[in-house]
């Protein structure tokens, strides 16, 4: 099982707070989700810092959307074939930081 099948795995329908973060996954059927680190805005909503959109299948990645609003200025990017080291540096790290913290759930 990779890093990702177990971040998966781990945080399925369970956010978890770490370090002033909100860590969680969203599903969205049909193999998609969304992993968000999120921080608290000025009225405790939850501002993505960042959220990936994607659908994993077969073992297989492929990235729907990017947004950072806590970045300045603020980053929302729809996934071209032109953005794809941006996307995989990103996801990548925040698997990582996902599975980092999968011994503390």
């Amino acid at each position: 099982m990779n890093h990702l099948d177990k971040v998966i795995a781990s945080y399925q329908d369970n956010s978890k707070f770490f370090n002033g973060m909100i860590y969680e996954l969203k599903g969205y059927g049909d193999n998609i989700y969304s992993l968000q680190r999120n921080i608290f805005g000025p009225c405790g909503d939850k501002i993505p810092h960042p959220s990936i959109k994607f659908s994993y299948c077969n073992g297989e990645v492929s990235f729907i959307h990017y947004a950072d609003f806590e970045h300045s200025p603020l980053i929302n990017k729809v996934f071209e074939d032109e953005e794809l080291s941006f996307f995989e540096e990103n996801f990548n790290s925040l698997v990582e930081d996902f599975f980092h913290h999968i011994e503390m759930l």
